[in-house]
């Protein structure tokens, strides 16, 4: 199992046999990456779990609380769950960019999802992410005036691509 981290340029690859010690040592990782000054994170899964979260949502809480120097997070890959999503809103500030970048957002997570981005929290990128329902985000974006991107992964099943254009579409007028 493969996870990737990059900090201010430098790159970190981890490699574990199993998903529990990846997940240990992706917690150690962002503990010591709380302990220097960074500015920008980039987490990125490369790995064949892609059912699978590989940060968790404390370790992930903890990182974004404890690192006050951190102006950019990128969460590349990964798949988000509601509590990632709740940490991502709970933990945005207006100096701190986020991006989600081809990112599988489960459905509680898109419901959270849903509900930070209407506060005007949360990720300020949005790059191809993959969710079950676009109608629940598409609730969100109502209003929002924090996310400053979004790129949307459409389907290819051209019936299901255009139901997803039009529900984001009628949200962002």
């Amino acid at each position: 199992i493969k996870l990737s981290f990059s900090a201010d340029g430098q790159d970190i690859v981890a490699l574990a046999r199993s998903l529990e010690h990846l997940l240990e040592i992706c917690d150690v990782i962002l503990r010591l990456l709380v302990a220097s000054v960074v500015h920008s994170v980039i987490l990125g899964s490369i790995s064949s779990y892609s059912d699978t979260a590989l940060i968790n949502a404390p370790t992930l809480a903890y990182l974004m609380e404890q690192c006050e120097s951190l102006r950019a997070l990128t969460l590349r890959g990964l798949v988000l769950d509601e509590n990632h999503c709740r940490v991502l809103g709970a933990y945005s500030r207006p100096e701190l960019e986020i991006v989600l970048d081809s990112c599988t957002i489960t459905s509680t997570g898109a419901s959270a999802l849903a509900e930070i981005l209407g506060r005007n929290q949360g990720p300020t990128k949005l790059d191809q992410c993959l969710m079950d329902d676009y109608s629940i985000l598409a609730e969100g974006l109502r209003g929002n005036s924090h996310l400053k991107s979004f790129w949307l992964n459409i389907s290819g099943d051209s019936r299901v691509g255009n139901r997803q254009v039009l529900t984001i579409a009628n949200a962002l007028q």
